[in-house]
């Protein structure tokens, strides 16, 4: 569609429209390579943050490959910094509401929709369930029927191959159906809600009055598949993990920016460096 339009405008216009291998895909989009290009977002959170940081932030997983004036660049990150600094929720909206108004404004995309979606399950599927913040059908509690072809294979179609394995490293639909039923989290979205969270790793947790001090009570008798137990250090060792390996574009930015401000690991060793010459 977006071929056939620009080509009519001009005969002069000519687009050619590549399939790539999604991590191909993938790496080439993030490096500023391909002019033009199509891409989608299911949000890790229910929060307008996560959709103005990937896309209109300069260390955001799409908007850093933007390429904006560096004024105008400028301009959004310090209002995306202002929206979540506001801690009243219809001043915060307003805040969020005028981020978006400027990005339709200058046009810094051409901005679609985001589809409700329909997934499309053979009859003799057992136990399948959409949940709106994750892209894949969750594995545990599925099964066929005895009216499957072949009960004991579960067939599922996919856009590309997984970029990576590593769940401080991977932030893409294909890596993330894939890690997330390897590895096992804290605590996870009840079922099909993303407003409502169940224990995992944890079988419970506290926040303190303030907000500022979760504490995970992590569930006994878990094992590695090497046999060793799990304790409260392997959870840590697991976030400090991705904090120090954080990379362009990377997840990482969520928990930098929950629990120091910052949004890359570069942004934090710089403000550090600077003290450290004062």
């Amino acid at each position: 569609m977006l071929k056939a339009n620009i080509e009519a405008i001009n005969e002069s216009f000519n687009i050619d429209v590549l399939a790539l291998p999604w991590p191909a895909y993938l790496k080439q989009t993030r490096a500023a390579y391909l002019p033009v290009y199509r891409v989608g977002w299911i949000e890790d959170y229910h929060h307008p943050h996560n959709w103005v940081q990937p896309f209109l932030s300069a260390a955001g997983a799409y908007g850093y490959a933007l390429g904006l004036p560096e004024d105008l660049q400028t301009e959004f990150d310090l209002m995306i910094a202002e929206a979540k600094s506001i801690a009243d929720p219809d001043e915060q909206h307003e805040a969020y509401k005028a981020i978006q108004r400027m990005a339709n404004e200058y046009q810094t995309s051409l901005w679609g929709v985001q589809a409700t979606n329909r997934r499309y399950v053979p009859l003799w599927l057992e136990g399948y369930f959409r949940n709106p913040v994750f892209p894949c059908a969750f594995a545990y509690g599925l099964s066929e029927s005895d009216d499957s072809p072949d009960p004991r294979t579960l067939v599922e179609g996919s856009i590309g191959d997984p970029q990576t394995f590593d769940p401080a490293w991977m932030y893409d639909n294909v890596s993330s159906c894939m890690v997330w039923r390897l590895y096992d989290p804290l605590i996870h979205m009840k079922r099909d809600r993303y407003d409502e969270f169940v224990p995992q790793l944890a079988d419970s947790w506290d926040i303190s009055d303030d907000g500022l001090t979760y504490t995970f009570h992590i569930r006994e008798g878990v094992k590695f598949h090497a046999g060793g137990d799990l304790d409260a250090h392997d959870a840590a060792y697991s976030i400090w993990r991705g904090l120090l390996q954080d990379r362009a574009a990377g997840p990482q930015w969520m928990f930098w920016d929950a629990l120091f401000g910052y949004e890359t690991v570069e942004d934090y060793a710089i403000d550090r460096a600077n003290e450290a010459l004062q």
